[in-house]
């Protein structure tokens, strides 16, 4: 899970530009190992590797085959159609989300958090379930300014955030 974190309208780096690190803020500080080295970290609970490897999971210990393709959107197809296996993981992993997004607003306050990646470009049919599970575990006072998207370049988001910081 990437990140970045805009401030007055600079990207904040944070004490020599090490901050900004929003797959790794701890939601379970005796949780699973993340490949950072960490425990706990919103990484190795909400990124769609996580999902994934979640949803193989379920399906195996269903004894239920595995698919040619398990990836986010793939998952999400299932979920829709009310596959019990997809259901299962994306409710945790919309908690997952949600839990680390209550987290950066109640620490920042923010105007917008935009969710890209792959999986965004399922738009509101995704983007909702995170977003209400944010607003009824956020504190009021921090969150009913904060509008919660998906981003308008889908899975290219943090590619081309990144190649504006660099060629302006």
């Amino acid at each position: 899970i990437g990140g970045a974190l805009i401030l007055n309208r600079q990207l904040y780096g944070g004490y020599k530009h090490r901050g900004g690190e929003l797959g790794h803020i701890t939601i379970n500080h005796l949780g699973v190992a993340c490949s950072c080295g960490a425990r706990g970290c919103l990484e190795a609970y909400a990124s769609v590797t996580a999902l994934t490897n979640q949803y193989r999971d379920l399906l195996i210990a269903n004894h239920k085959p595995l698919p040619p393709v398990i990836d986010g959107l793939s998952i999400f197809s299932r979920y829709r159609a009310s596959e019990k296996e997809a259901v299962a993981a994306l409710q945790r992993h919309f908690g997952y989300m949600a839990a680390g997004i209550v987290s950066l607003i109640h620490i920042f306050a923010p105007q917008q958090v935009i969710i890209g990646g792959g999986i965004s470009e399922a738009g509101e049919a995704y983007i909702d379930p995170i977003r209400q599970r944010v607003y009824a575990s956020a504190m009021k006072e921090s969150s009913c300014f904060t509008r919660i998207v998906a981003a308008s370049r889908g899975n290219k988001a943090g590619f081309l955030g990144a190649a504006t910081l660099v060629f302006g």
